[in-house]
């Protein structure tokens, strides 16, 4: 479950401003090409998603990514 806080817009994106670790991924063959945005932690909405940079190859089972502050990046038009 991923939770992450956004700044202020500008220039149409917003920069995260923490950071998250995952931890005991399973096994992804073809890596995290996606992401969704969610109202909620739980019985939320759906409310976009699209593709990732960087999470690309096989990835193996226990891993753990961490994705610092200010690496993610939102952009809405």
């Amino acid at each position: 479950m991923l939770f992450r806080s956004f700044g202020s817009a500008s220039g149409g994106a917003e920069v995260s401003t923490n950071s998250q670790t995952f931890t005991n991924l399973p096994a992804e063959a073809s890596g995290i090409p996606y992401f969704g945005i969610w109202s909620a932690l739980t019985g939320g909405t759906y409310i976009g998603g699209g593709t990732t940079t960087g999470l690309t190859g096989s990835l193996p089972a226990g891993i753990s990514v961490n994705v610092p502050t200010g690496q993610t990046t939102v952009s809405i038009s």
